[in-house]
């Protein structure tokens, strides 16, 4: 790889899963090197489809995903400086943030102007439980970019992972489909959960890297059992 707008790692996890993480930059003027960038990177993302790598591509795409929704539902021609993050919407990735939120907030902001350039997309075969995404806010560095930060529950092993995909397909939570009323009932059977698994026995536990890790298996696993009986899902 000679390039130094993007980098990319390959894990081999258990149950014969290979998962290729891509950190992106894309240019943020229109140039001839930016196409060939967003050319090399879809065809590197199809070659790795076709190797049977799980795909997550993040990073500052310099490309407001908010106009280009827009742009998608307006049915306008969209310019080709959309060519990479047009080009996974079409390859089905899922933009984890967008799948999150009603109304997507920018992660980006100078003076007057604002977009939301940043993101994570995630490969429609990805062997995970997709939790949350959201944008927050750096308190250790200065930066003009907010955070945006995604969790999964556990990769699956390989055999599950065809048991999903044969007989259920994996399932989103539809978050836009929440109204007020329907955060009422997951507050309160958040309570039930809470209390029917005695999670007061882990409010004294002493501060070390065990029970910090121990802690939030527990709260992933309350969050997904929670989000499965209160949240509808695609």
């Amino acid at each position: 790889m000679d390039n130094d707008r993007y980098i990319y790692v390959d894990l081999y996890l258990k149950g014969n899963i290979k998962l290729r993480v891509f950190s992106v930059y894309i240019h943020a003027t229109d140039s001839k090197e930016r196409k060939i960038l967003q050319t090399t990177l879809l065809r590197l993302i199809d070659n790795s489809l076709q190797s049977g790598f799980h795909i997550i591509i993040m990073g500052d795409f310099n490309a407001d995903l908010i106009k280009l929704q827009y742009l998608i539902d307006s049915g306008k021609t969209i310019p080709w400086k959309y060519d990479l993050v047009h080009g996974l919407v079409l390859r089905n990735f899922l933009d984890l943030y967008d799948i999150c939120h009603d109304t997507p907030s920018p992660s980006f902001k100078r003076s007057n102007t604002s977009s939301r350039i940043d993101a994570i997309f995630a490969s429609q075969n990805l062997v995970s439980d997709f939790l949350f995404c959201n944008i927050v806010h750096s308190y250790l560095y200065k930066s003009d970019h907010e955070i945006v930060i995604a969790y999964f529950s556990n990769i699956q092993h390989e055999s599950q992972s065809r048991s999903r995909i044969n007989n259920t397909k994996r399932q989103v939570p539809l978050l836009k489909s929440m109204d007020l009323s329907k955060w009422t009932s997951f507050a309160d059977y958040s309570n039930t959960y809470y209390n029917n698994h005695n999670f007061d026995r882990l409010k004294d536990l002493p501060s070390n890297h065990a029970n910090m890790n121990n802690l939030w298996m527990e709260v992933k696993k309350a969050i997904l059992a929670i989000s499965n009986s209160k949240i509808p899902h695609k």
